[in-house]
């Protein structure tokens, strides 16, 4: 009795699967993965160039809270200064003084979720180890972009 059963529950599974299908073709396109995000264009980095210029700039120079404060500065946050800034500051002084000073950064991946909110990583060479800097970037109706979220590790596994 068993046999004809199972028999009635396959053919019934046969019977609604092509519904299944039907109603999956009328549902909306699912959002595409990071890797389908174009990068930030040449013009929206030119304007974020006021930006990370100083902020990388003051990095290699071994100057971790004046990097990131500056970075912070025109971004409307909870309590002045950030909370987490001084962690911040602290995590990048135990790296550079770990895998030594910055000897150069490059942006090695960007993606734009809309043409206003970006995500951007860069890869800080040190003499030992890379480090990563993970910066969310949001762009204000006059031009400015100003950081939404960042990251700073030397987990290769948070990046890739």
């Amino acid at each position: 009795m068993r046999k004809p059963r199972l028999l009635v529950a396959c053919a019934a599974w046969a019977l609604v699967v092509p519904g299944v299908a039907a109603a999956q073709s009328t549902l909306p396109a699912l959002r595409p993965t990071d890797r389908d995000l174009p990068a930030m264009t040449a013009a929206q980095l030119a304007e974020a160039e006021p930006l990370l210029k100083p902020f990388f700039e003051r990095l290699s120079a071994g100057q971790h809270s004046e990097a990131f404060r500056g970075l912070t500065a025109d971004v409307m946050m909870s309590g002045s200064p950030p909370v987490w800034l001084p962690q911040m500051v602290g995590t990048a002084q135990v790296m550079f003084e770990t895998y030594g000073g910055i000897t150069r950064h490059e942006l090695v991946e960007s993606r734009c979720l809309t043409p206003e909110i970006c995500r951007n990583v860069y890869v800080l060479h040190t003499p030992f180890l890379p480090v990563y800097f993970i910066l969310g970037l949001y762009r204000w109706e006059d031009g400015t972009w100003v950081p939404t979220q960042m990251n700073l590790t030397d987990q290769a596994g948070q990046v890739f």
